[in-house]
């Protein structure tokens, strides 16, 4: 096997973290040297300052717990992974929710006013969003009017009552003309 393609194998184990300090310690010599073959030419930087980084690192300053040929921990590159497959799932979890609560809407406008639709300018609009708040809209403003409604009732039942308790029709012309009085002074404003 030709010296660049051992090379090309420990470049590959490095890369997947399962390189002994001497392997590495190889990979560092060769590409220090000067002879590398030119597909391997993108990782030479690297490997210089890894070699640099390596030879400030003294033999007192490793921890006697830790073989020479212990291998690099494939730990964190499983991590980092566990890491992103939990953020896709978190977001595909959340396209999930948020389409199904669209859904859900639209089932709850259909189900409110299907069938219904407005003409604005001359054209049909039955996109039930659109419509709803139109909708909503009209539908407060009825219910406004009934309360004045009642309450106009109320007002002329009250003025009944009070004309039918009257003794005499001199008393009852003069209330109704007080209240027709004020009546028209409520239309004037």
């Amino acid at each position: 096997m030709k010296n660049s393609d051992n090379i090309k194998l420990l470049t590959e184990k490095f890369f997947d973290g399962i390189t002994t300090l001497e392997e590495e310690r190889a990979l560092y010599s060769y590409f220090s040297g000067d002879d590398i073959d030119l597909s391997l030419m993108p990782l030479q930087d690297m490997f210089r300052d890894l070699a640099a980084l390596n030879n400030s690192v003294t033999a007192d300053s490793i921890p006697t717990s830790v073989p020479a040929t212990a291998k690099r921990p494939k730990a964190r590159w499983r991590n980092m992974w566990t890491a992103f497959a939990a953020a896709a799932a978190a977001i595909l979890l959340l396209v999930i929710v948020k389409t199904q609560a669209g859904r859900h809407e639209e089932q709850q406008l259909a189900a409110l006013y299907e069938g219904s639709y407005m003409i604005v300018d001359g054209k049909r609009i039955d996109d039930l969003r659109k419509l709803k708040p139109e909708i909503e809209k009209s539908l407060s403003e009825a219910e406004q009017i009934e309360r004045l409604m009642t309450a106009d009732d109320m007002a002329r039942k009250a003025e009944l009552d009070v004309l039918s308790v009257m003794q005499t029709d001199e008393e009852r012309e003069k209330i109704e003309k007080l209240i027709n009085d004020d009546d028209s002074d409520n239309e004037k404003r």
